[in-house]
């Protein structure tokens, strides 16, 4: 049985794949890709790893589905996804979304069930897998205490193709974070019906320029009422 690799090495050798292999090519992707550089920052990494103390660096890094330099490779080549990159603006915002509609084709598992009172909704689409996602769960929960009635944030699982054992096993990953997502939540359907989104919507995206758009909307709604 292999020995298992002490967590402070994990955390080590994750940080040294951050720092060597995604920093420097957050930028550098597609027409930008520098593949000489690459293979460069590999053998830099490769080092590292073994001053670390870790002889095979994807016996951690397969946890995160990354098997091999040139999967690392294609990943950064190909870039980020594209609501994370400068500028981005996603084709659904200004589309009519009928929220009602979406959530009662979902399982729900946790906090109240949404009635469509609220003038602004918040879809936070999340996995369990996530770390970030669990880390952000606990400032929406502040941010639906904080506006209640006004704002409904509505957590959306998108793990697998919910069948009957995904949502018993989400369920009790919600217990385990109770503390942490305090608002109404749900899981997508078999049918990954909540991904297939086409209220108003008025930011699409991730959390780096959330805050700025959800206060321009709170404000919009203030001036409406």
């Amino acid at each position: 049985m292999a020995e298992e690799i002490p967590e402070e090495k994990k955390t080590a050798l994750l940080d040294a794949y951050v720092e060597i292999l995604v920093s420097p090519f957050a930028e550098k992707y597609k027409e930008t890709w520098e593949e000489e550089t690459f293979w460069e920052a590999v053998e830099v990494f490769k080092a590292k790893t073994r001053e670390i103390g870790i002889e095979n660096p994807f016996d951690v890094l397969s946890k995160y589905k990354l098997v091999s330099y040139e999967m690392i490779r294609d990943k950064r080549k190909a870039g980020p996804p594209a609501f994370t990159r400068r500028n981005w603006k996603s084709p659904l915002v200004g589309e009519k979304v009928d929220v009602l509609g979406l959530v009662e084709k979902l399982h729900h598992i946790s906090g109240s069930k949404y009635e469509g009172k609220e003038d602004i909704v918040v879809l936070d689409f999340w996995a369990t897998w996530c770390d970030p996602c669990i880390v952000l769960a606990a400032e929406l929960s502040k941010l639906a205490e904080k506006h209640i009635g006004r704002v409904a944030v509505i957590g959306i699982n998108n793990d697998t193709p919910a069948k009957q054992r995904d949502v018993e096993r989400i369920g009790a990953f919600f217990e385990e974070h109770r503390e942490k997502i305090r608002y109404m939540s749900y899981v997508d359907n078999a049918e990954n019906f909540a991904k297939s989104l086409g209220g108003t919507i008025t930011y699409a995206g991730g959390e780096n320029w959330f805050n700025a758009r959800f206060e321009e909307a709170l404000e919009t709604s203030c001036h409406e009422e």
